[in-house]
């Protein structure tokens, strides 16, 4: 599998599991009874639920000098990622991803 693909694959995923909370809340049924019957794992389910609770992290990116020697990304002062001359545009694209789904 692809890169892209794996990214298109976890993104379907999110959306259906995002589009499954959304149905649940407006169902007006417990999470157990909402999964039973739309033969969904109430584990799973629970998973996503707690995961789409707290919101998606806003992520907010600041232009930083370029140095020769590369350059410094820091992440709602969370993550700090050094990123040689180097670098990989694709290796950058998956690490912020990752960081943007948490």
């Amino acid at each position: 599998m692809s890169e892209s693909d794996h990214k298109q694959s976890l993104q379907e995923k999110r959306d259906f599991w995002q589009q499954q909370v959304l149905d649940w809340q407006d169902s007006k049924l417990s999470p157990k009874e909402y999964c039973r019957q739309h033969n969904l794992s109430k584990t799973r389910f629970s998973y996503w639920r707690r995961r789409f609770k707290s919101g998606p992290v806003p992520v907010a990116l600041i232009q930083l000098p370029v140095q020769d020697s590369g350059l410094r990304l820091i992440v709602n002062n969370r993550y700090q990622v050094e990123i040689d001359e180097r670098f990989s545009s694709g290796t950058l694209q998956h690490l912020l991803q990752v960081l943007e789904s948490r």
